[in-house]
């Protein structure tokens, strides 16, 4: 096998993508290429190739994952996805990740638990926005479901969308269609089921909510 290419990588200074036989192979720090002595036009063994990605690119992709992981929670995709976009591969992603979990790094379950409660407490949103989110963030719709599901009787939508409907001032006595409609729509938008936003709306109209 032989280094075909080494080229700087655009998007991380001091750093290049080392190719082999014509594919990429792994990103070093140029010292570290300095270090290895490895240059466009060496032949390499597989041997080197395994021992620059157990440890030296490891090592790396480990250090950009606390670093990712120490601004905020992050879930196993959200993860995955930062060192991809770095520009780590498959077996160095998941060998990291492998790690993060082991030691409690990443925890998807812990990770849904906090954000539903979160948003919960919050009161702006709906159950339909919070999984969408949450989906959309990789976490597993079990996990998800089962997040919900332990809150569920702990959590009344009508009464978040009351509060909501509070916090926007809504005047139920002098409210037209054109203005109801407004405020329905937001309600959907932050995620609240139509059943629960006509409960909600009805409270207000029939003096359930006048102060």
């Amino acid at each position: 096998m032989k280094i075909t290419s080494i080229t700087p990588q655009k998007k991380r200074q001091g750093r290049s993508s080392v190719f082999i036989d014509g594919e990429f192979a792994f990103g070093l720090d140029n010292c570290d290429l300095d270090k290895l002595a490895i240059f466009e036009g060496m032949e390499i063994t597989q041997e080197k190739i395994d021992n620059i990605l157990n440890e030296k690119v490891f090592f790396d992709a480990r250090e950009a994952a606390l670093r990712y992981l120490s601004y905020k929670p992050r879930t196993m995709r959200e993860l995955e996805t930062k060192l991809a976009q770095i520009g780590y591969q498959g077996a160095v992603i998941a060998k990291v990740i492998n790690l993060m979990v082991k030691y409690g790094y990443i925890d998807d379950k812990q990770y849904t638990n906090d954000y539903i409660n979160s948003r919960i407490r919050m009161g702006n949103y709906g159950l339909y926005r919070i999984k969408n989110e949450l989906r959309k963030k990789g976490v597993d719709i079990e996990i998800i479901e089962n997040g919900i599901n332990s809150l569920e009787n702990g959590y009344d939508e009508v009464l978040a969308i009351m509060g909501v409907l509070k916090q926007k001032k809504f005047d139920a006595k002098n409210i037209d269609g054109r203005e109801l409609k407004r405020y329905t729509d937001m309600l959907a938008r932050r995620g609240f089921s139509y059943a629960s936003i006509r409960k909600g709306v009805n409270g207000f109209l029939e003096g359930i909510c006048d102060e």
